[in-house]
C-alpha cells in the first residue's frame, strides 16, 4: 500500500498554521485524544482517515501546547513494548513522542489514575 504523503502534507500546513490563541486546546495527563498523527516512515505509527488520527494517551503535559503522547493500537500485542490498555487496545510505548496540541482533533476519554500510574511504570521500565 502507498503511503498518501502528500495529502498528508496538505493537511500539516493547515494544522501548523491554526494561530494558538483562536484554537486553545484544553487537555490534561491521562486523556485519550485523536490526534492527527499523520503519515509516518516505515515502522512508526501512522494515523488514518482523513485527519490521519490515531488514538494517544497524554502522558506528560510540558506546556499548554506541549505534551507526551503514546499512540494505541488496536492489534492485541504483547510483550515489554506494550501496555495492554483494555479488552480492545494497546499502549505502544514504544512509540511515544513530544507532539503539539494543535494536532488533537477530539477528547475520547480520562483513565482512571490507578491505571495510569501503572502505564506511567511500565513506560519508566522502557526508557
Amino acid at each position: 500500500m502507498e503511503k498518501d504523503f502528500d495529502r498528508w502534507n496538505v493537511i500539516k500546513k493547515n494544522l501548523d498554521s491554526v494561530i494558538e490563541k483562536d484554537n486553545l486546546i484544553f487537555f490534561r495527563e491521562r486523556e485519550i485524544w485523536f490526534c492527527s498523527l499523520g503519515v509516518n516512515i516505515g515502522s512508526e505509527q501512522n494515523g488514518a482517515n482523513d485527519l490521519f488520527e490515531r488514538p494517544i494517551l497524554i502522558l506528560r503535559k510540558y506546556t499548554k501546547n506541549i505534551f507526551l503522547g503514546i499512540p494505541l493500537t488496536k492489534s492485541k500485542k504483547t510483550g515489554s513494548w506494550y501496555f495492554k490498555l483494555d479488552d480492545f487496545s494497546s499502549l505502544v510505548l514504544n512509540q511515544s513522542r513530544v507532539l503539539d496540541s494543535r494536532r488533537l482533533t477530539r477528547k475520547i476519554k480520562t483513565i482512571e489514575q490507578n491505571l495510569f500510574e501503572k502505564i506511567t511504570e511500565s513506560f519508566r521500565e522502557i526508557i
